[in-house]
């Protein structure tokens, strides 16, 4: 923030405005925008070696992989969300020719994801099946 002592108050009243002014175009941002102003966004985006002209088509994934990481770590600190990903991306391995790393990561994470929603889905009915038949004897 720049020294506003001893100045002319012209001077002053124009620098408060123009931080002011910054201040509300990142409030009035749109949230594509907002994320870049997010360090664990970035750090996410860092990692993966995205430019930021790649942000708003890979938006989706990164924050598909950023919740997952999330999960998966236990916390919301960007040093263990990129250690979350990191571990899953060793025991991946490399993707296949021609594939980015993100997509390789997003994709095995959508699959992991439909794998626990099925898998509750079938105890459910697993149970309600039970429920049936124990109202039939």
């Amino acid at each position: 923030m720049p020294d506003l002592i001893g100045k002319d108050p012209k001077t002053e009243s124009q620098e408060i405005e123009t931080i002011l002014d910054k201040q509300s175009n990142i409030n009035s941002a749109s949230p594509l925008e907002w994320e870049k102003y997010d360090p664990i966004y970035h750090s996410v985006t860092n990692y993966f070696g995205l430019k930021m002209e790649d942000f708003s088509r890979f938006q989706s994934k990164i924050d598909v992989i950023k919740s997952w990481a999330e999960e998966s770590a236990k916390s919301k600190e960007r040093v263990d969300l990129l250690w979350a990903i990191r571990n899953l991306e060793n025991r991946l391995g490399t993707p296949p020719m021609g594939e980015r790393r993100i997509n390789h990561i997003y994709r095995w994470i959508r699959l992991e994801t439909a794998k626990g929603r099925l898998a509750k889905e079938q105890l459910l009915l697993e149970r309600s099946l039970g429920n049936a038949n124990v109202n039939t004897t």
